[in-house]
């Protein structure tokens, strides 16, 4: 069985090395694409998706990936973008496994136009690192979507200097991958920059969409300014004016008549008893007594 195994890796290698130098022959016959220059002035809309307008984005490219049955590619690979500037090398060895399936080709499409999300995102920068992140370029979509490596693979950017935000320089370039569940791009450790090549290259465990970002300074944050509280200043009391008393004329009340007051008739009281007159009134009375005492005593006497 194992005789019969070997036999068959080897012919899907010998059938892979056929089918590679028969591309290979297709394309010396075809004319080279004239290459234009590309400078800022030429930059329209072209320039929104990173390409000049006189060419378009470089298409989508296909590699096959030649693996054993156990899943472990068996030969160095290497990838690239149709211009090149993207690069990724699967050395021999490497498993390579998508949704629980050999990976037998691997794609490379770099992205026309950044999703608002994407240019939006933040990019989460490891401990390491001190600053902000900002993404440089247009990412790649690296296929197919999903497929993990053990070991990771290399990927390989190509970057322009002149695309660095101010202050930045090539040791501040990273490699970012976007991370969809979180919406937002996280930086992988281990890049290195190579000035020569004018490439950045970092390890990679899983395809998704990939992009490079340099770190600067933080942009200062803009506090709010404080308002203080205005002073109260004390009232200023102002002394009283004194103006000069009006003199109003005198109001003439009209008189007031007032009702005449009656008085009650006098009531003449009897007179008490024993007053004058009944003095007199009883001298009359005694005298007219006395005088018929005296009167019968003189009858009486006589006719004796």
């Amino acid at each position: 069985m194992s005789v019969i195994g070997n036999r068959r890796s080897l012919g899907r290698v010998a059938l892979a090395a056929a089918l590679t130098l028969s591309v290979g022959a297709a394309l010396w016959f075809v004319a080279p694409v004239q290459a234009v220059d590309v400078t800022p002035q030429d930059w329209e809309g072209g320039a929104r998706y990173g390409y000049a307008e006189e060419t378009d984005p470089p298409l989508p490219t296909e590699t096959e990936l030649v693996t054993s049955y156990t899943g472990v590619t068996v030969f160095d690979t290497v990838a690239e973008s149709e211009d090149g500037d993207i690069v990724l090398e699967i050395p021999r060895g490497t498993l390579a496994i998508v949704n629980n399936q050999l990976v037998d080709r691997v794609s490379i499409e770099p992205v026309a136009e950044v999703s608002a999300e994407a240019a939006a995102a933040v990019v989460v920068l490891p401990e390491a690192d001190e600053g902000e992140g900002v993404v440089i370029g247009l990412p790649v979509d690296l296929g197919p979507d999903g497929a993990v490596f053990e070991p990771p693979i290399t990927l390989r950017f190509a970057y322009d200097l002149a695309e660095l935000p101010e202050g930045a320089t090539e040791e501040d370039l990273r490699v970012a991958w976007w991370d969809a569940d979180a919406g937002e791009w996280v930086v992988l450790e281990g890049a290195t920059v190579d000035p020569v090549s004018g490439m950045i290259s970092v390890p990679v465990s899983h395809f998704t969409e990939f992009m490079v970002v340099a770190v600067v300074e933080p942009t200062p944050v803009e506090e709010p300014p404080v308002e203080e509280p205005p002073v109260e200043e004390p009232p200023v009391e102002e002394p009283p004016v004194e103006e000069p008393p009006v003199e109003e004329p005198p109001v003439e009340e009209p008189p007031v008549e007032e009702p005449p007051v009656e008085e009650p008739p006098m009531i003449e009281e009897p007179p008490e008893p024993g007053g004058l007159g009944d003095s007199v009134i009883g001298l009359i009375i005694g005298g007219a007594i006395g005088l018929q005492l005296v009167l019968g005593y003189f009858f009486w006497w006589k006719k004796r």
